[in-house]
């Protein structure tokens, strides 16, 4: 078997290894999240990441390579280890209400009367608290 033969079946095999050893090791694996809004699908990375959340985002970079545009792209969260999958849950549902509040309409205090825009959740005049 020549050089370049054994080369070959080398990296086949070791790509085969590293396969096997990857889904070993993730088989607690478990989808949190999928969506075609990729700013929030970042925003949901950053907040896993700073929680310590073990994490992979699957086809995030498949539009990126021309092959398909990126509003038809769903990107998929996958939490490498069940065990945190409650509280990678929560940290969905704060994102998800975040979004929540910036998509609404502003407001204005019914304490002092003072206009607010709508992701601000306490009047800064007067400190009064809104209501979810």
């Amino acid at each position: 078997m020549s050089y370049g033969a054994r080369k070959k079946c080398l990296g086949i095999l070791s790509s085969a290894i590293a396969s096997r050893l990857f889904l070993e090791h993730y088989r607690y694996m478990v989808k949190l999240y999928e969506s075609h809004d990729r700013m929030f699908v970042e925003s949901l990375k950053a907040a896993l990441t700073g929680e310590g959340i073990q994490h992979i985002v699957k086809d995030e970079s498949s539009s990126s390579l021309g092959e398909v545009p990126p509003i038809v792209t769903c990107q998929r969260v996958w939490i490498l280890q069940d065990s945190e999958l409650e509280r990678a849950q929560s940290l969905v549902r704060q994102l998800e209400s975040q979004v929540a509040l910036t998509t609404q309409q502003s407001w204005t205090c019914p304490d002092c009367n003072e206009s607010l825009e709508a992701q601000f959740t306490a009047c800064w005049n007067c400190g009064y608290e809104r209501e979810a």
